[in-house]
């Protein structure tokens, strides 16, 4: 991402493409992402009482202004990994994206819960579905969104020999241009512990524990995969 200015941020956050809303929103999440890299670079250290005054200039707030400093020497505890971007849970009606009311309650009770499972509050989980079990291997699915023939087979035999549980693997429909990776569980950790193993990049988290799966891996065409030639097949 080499975004020369504001007005350059601002097209690349409202862009659709051909991928619509939810590649939209993926865009924005990549954006905040490398803002927050870049918030956290020595090289910008001297640039934050200007970071400052742009925020109270531009922000409507209630918090009081000599709040703001005490906001801002707090920001140096932040890391840019901790960054872990969740979607609202819900479907498109026509238009508008609607939530899903009890999603959003289990996505909620597991922000809440800082990534561990819920065990207080099982009723925030939809019917049917169950918190994760602790411990236990994560349970993956891969997507090939490459155009590259054999890529998830070859993926999928690579994650079972670090461990990994692979339930599925097959074509993604339609490519895409970066490699992905979804937490589908609430527990976060899980697909991090993946994407560190695998060397992709930070996982982003769409739960939907209906789905009975931890994680989700798209590979898109920026993917490569060291040491091994893909199999014939997916």
């Amino acid at each position: 991402m080499a975004l020369r200015n504001g007005e350059e941020a601002l097209d690349f956050v409202c862009y659709r493409g051909k991928g619509g809303d939810r590649v939209r929103v993926l865009r924005q999440m990549d954006f905040m992402r490398a803002l927050a890299r870049r918030g956290t670079s020595p090289a910008v250290f001297w640039r934050w009482p200007g970071f400052l005054e742009a925020a109270v200039r531009s922000l409507r707030s209630n918090i009081e202004m000599g709040e703001w400093p005490f906001l801002f020497l707090e920001a140096k505890h932040f890391r840019a990994p901790d960054v872990n971007p969740w979607f609202l849970p819900g479907r498109f009606r026509g238009a508008d994206w609607e939530m899903d009311e009890e999603r959003a309650a289990f996505v909620l009770a597991r922000l809440i819960a800082d990534g561990e499972p819920s065990m207080e509050a099982p009723g925030e989980l939809p019917p049917g579905s169950e918190p994760p079990a602790a411990g236990r291997s994560a349970t993956v699915k891969v997507w090939n969104a490459s155009g590259r023939a054999g890529l998830a087979l070859a993926v999928a035999r690579r994650l079972r020999a670090l461990g990994f549980d692979v339930v599925e693997w097959g074509n993604f429909p339609g490519r895409q241009g970066k490699t992905r990776v979804m937490d589908r569980s609430g527990n976060v950790d899980r697909a991090r512990r993946l994407a560190e193993h695998m060397g992709l990049p930070a996982p982003y988290s769409d739960a939907d524990p209906a789905l009975r799966t931890d994680v989700e891996v798209i590979l898109g065409e920026d993917f490569e995969l060291s040491g091994d030639s893909p199999e014939r097949g997916k």
